[in-house]
């Protein structure tokens, strides 16, 4: 399950960083595929530079909402 791989996230300029373990890689990867075909307005990007994460580009009000979900979740 996505939640229980999500070891942190952070809010940057344009942004939501999401850190997940190694063991959820290909989950992570299928997720942020799906979510472009569904979801192409928003940006999704799987960056493994410094440790695997997933960077969701959005409108601010857009990446509000998914830090709510987030911090929930954690």
């Amino acid at each position: 399950m996505l939640c229980e791989d999500i070891t942190g996230f952070r809010r940057e300029a344009g942004a939501l960083v999401v850190r997940y373990a190694p063991a959820g890689a290909d989950l992570f990867r299928a997720f942020a595929e799906a979510e472009r075909r569904c979801c192409s307005c928003l940006g999704w990007f799987i960056d493994d530079d410094g440790g695997p994460q997933l960077r969701i580009v959005a409108e601010p009000s857009q990446l509000d909402a998914f830090e709510q979900l987030l911090s929930r979740a954690s």
